[in-house]
């Protein structure tokens, strides 16, 4: 049975090789991705609120939590696909 030190590098290891899949999917410099991972990238941003905001109007003209939540949601995931593309191995995490 792994030693929990063990368990936490093979818990590094596997976090590393899956940050690596993120950079793989969707480019690992913005300058060098390819025109389709461009044209998914860009299509994340339009769907996951990156540069527009999540209040959103319901129905009746006035904001709509549940839309917000969804939309913050949405954004949350965009963010979390960012955070992976930054990942160095090197660089500490918080």
């Amino acid at each position: 049975m792994p030693t929990s030190a063990e368990q936490r590098k093979e818990e590094a290891a596997e976090y590393g090789r899956l940050m690596h899949a993120y950079k793989v999917v969707f480019g690992d410099d913005p300058k060098t991705r390819s025109d389709i991972q461009k044209m998914v990238w860009e299509d994340l941003q339009k769907r996951c609120y990156a540069k527009q905001t999540t209040v959103l109007p319901g129905r009746d003209g006035i904001c709509c939590p549940i839309r917000m939540g969804h939309a913050e949601g949405s954004r949350s995931v965009l963010l979390y696909i960012e955070a992976c593309l930054n990942f160095s191995p090197e660089r500490p995490t918080n």
